[in-house]
C-alpha cells in the first residue's frame, strides 16, 4: 500500500471543490458564495432560485457570472471563484449551485437572515489547527447535530496550522464539507493564519466578506448587522492602535441592543506568558 500524497489528495479539477457561504453584505438580503477549480476554469457561474419542495426550481434559476482570482500555493495552483447573491427576500430559503456550464456542484440550500431581531443561534469554534481532518471533523459535525438551526459559524483564528499550507486548508474545507456550503462562516485570523509573519494569500481568495474595517486589514477586521446583533471581527494580529479607534467609534454609532466581538489572542489569558497585557490596556476601556 501506499500513502497518498497530499498534493494528490487536494488537487484542484475542473469540478467546483471547497464551497463556502460567507457575507459581504446584509445577511438579510445578500449571500456570497466561494469555491476553488483547476485552472482550466477561467470563469465560474452560478445559479440561484428560490427553493420549493419539488425538483421544478432550476427553471426559475438565475445565472451570475463570478470574480475569478490564481492563487498559487505551496503545492498546486488554482482558480478561486466568487460571487454575491444580491436582492433576495428576507428569511427564506433559495437554493443555488456553482460550476462553469459543464462542472456543476449539488443544488446547495442557505435561508436568508430575518430583516430586524430575531433568535439567532450560531456556533463558535477556535483553534481548528491540528489534525483537522481527522479530528475537528468531529467537534464541527458535533455542533451541527447540537445546534441544528444554527444560522453561522463563528471562527475564531489558527483555523489552520500553517496560513500557507494549502494541503492544510484542504483539510479545513473537507472536514466541515457540506456545511460550509449551507451555513454562513464568520472568521477572524489568528497568528497561524500569519506564517513568517506574512498573513496568508488564501484568506482573501477562498473568503468573501466584508471590506468595512481599517485600510489594509480588508476582510479579516470587519463588521455586519444580522438579526439584530453587531457582529464585529478584530484582527488581533496587526494595526492595533488603527482598529482601537474604529471599534470606538463603531460601537459609539450602534443602536443594536446585542453587539459581539471576536478577536484571536484574548485579553485575559490563562496561559504562562500569554498575557496580551497592551491587548488589554487597549481595548478593554472600549469594551466596558
Amino acid at each position: 500500500a501506499t500513502k497518498v500524497a497530499p498534493e494528490q489528495t487536494y488537487r484542484p479539477s475542473p469540478a467546483p471543490d471547497r464551497i463556502i457561504l460567507t457575507w459581504s453584505g446584509d445577511p438579510a438580503t445578500t449571500q456570497a458564495v466561494t469555491w476553488r477549480t483547476d485552472t482550466s476554469i477561467e470563469k465560474g457561474l452560478a445559479e440561484i432560485a428560490p427553493a420549493t419542495d419539488g425538483p421544478q426550481f432550476p427553471k426559475e434559476a438565475k445565472q451570475l457570472p463570478t470574480a475569478t482570482e490564481l492563487l498559487k500555493s505551496d503545492i498546486n495552483e488554482a482558480h478561486y471563484h466568487s460571487v454575491a447573491f444580491t436582492g433576495l427576500q428576507p428569511d427564506t430559503v433559495y437554493a443555488y449551485r456553482v460550476g462553469d456550464g459543464l462542472n456543476w456542484s449539488e443544488w446547495n440550500q442557505f435561508r436568508t437572515a430575518s430583516a430586524g431581531p430575531a433568535p439567532l443561534e450560531f456556533i463558535y469554534v477556535g483553534d481548528a489547527q491540528n489534525d483537522i481532518f481527522s479530528m475537528w471533523s468531529r467537534v464541527i459535525r458535533e455542533a451541527l447535530l447540537s445546534a441544528p438551526r444554527t444560522r453561522l459559524i463563528i471562527h475564531a483564528g489558527d483555523l489552520v496550522n500553517v496560513g500557507s499550507a494549502d494541503a492544510l486548508w484542504g483539510e479545513w474545507h473537507r472536514a466541515a464539507g457540506w456545511l460550509n456550503q449551507s451555513v454562513s462562516s464568520f472568521p477572524t485570523p489568528g497568528n497561524h493564519e500569519y506564517p513568517k509573519r506574512v498573513f496568508t494569500a488564501h484568506w482573501r481568495k477562498q473568503f468573501t466578506l466584508p471590506e468595512n474595517g481599517v485600510p489594509g486589514l480588508e476582510e479579516s477586521n470587519y463588521y455586519i448587522d444580522v438579526q439584530g446583533v453587531r457582529m464585529i471581527s478584530i484582527n488581533s494580529n496587526e494595526k492595533h492602535r488603527e482598529q482601537a479607534a474604529w471599534l470606538d467609534n463603531l460601537l459609539g454609532a450602534s443602536s443594536s441592543r446585542w453587539v459581539l466581538i471576536t478577536f484571536h489572542h484574548p485579553i485575559f489569558s490563562t496561559g504562562k506568558g500569554r498575557d496580551n497585557k497592551d491587548l488589554r490596556d487597549l481595548f478593554q476601556p472600549i469594551f466596558d
